[in-house]
């Protein structure tokens, strides 16, 4: 439940910060060029409509792993009673658990958009 609450909040603040600094983008839209980049077909909402959905989206999903990997290797060592009783020990799968976190599940994430 706690990593649910942690991820909850996490992309409800990646997507209020993303609403409040690009506001402007969504009301007067952003402009919109060729795949080249050489021609200008002007400004459109839809696009930036589009494009803050998008990033919402992104910054939604990016701390997935992040925050439920850890957790769920908790709640797997615990419910099959591997959960060691030493703190230190304790602590160390924790560290182990959020390292490959960061180190595989992110990067794997961060690779889902690119295009």
């Amino acid at each position: 439940m706690n990593a649910v609450l942690n991820y909850s909040i996490t992309a409800l603040a990646g997507a209020s910060n993303l609403a409040l600094m690009r506001y402007k983008e969504w009301k007067d839209g952003i402009y919109v060029y060729s795949k080249e980049g050489d021609v200008e077909y002007g400004k459109s909402r839809n696009a930036g409509k589009k494009a803050i959905l998008e990033t919402a989206f992104t910054r939604s999903l990016l701390p997935l792993p992040v925050l439920f990997i850890p957790a769920a290797g908790n709640f797997a060592l615990e419910k099959m009673r591997l959960w060691p009783k030493n703190v230190m020990f304790a602590k160390f799968i924790e560290l182990v658990l959020c390292t490959f976190a960061l180190t595989v599940a992110l990067p794997m994430s961060i690779a889902l958009f690119e295009q």
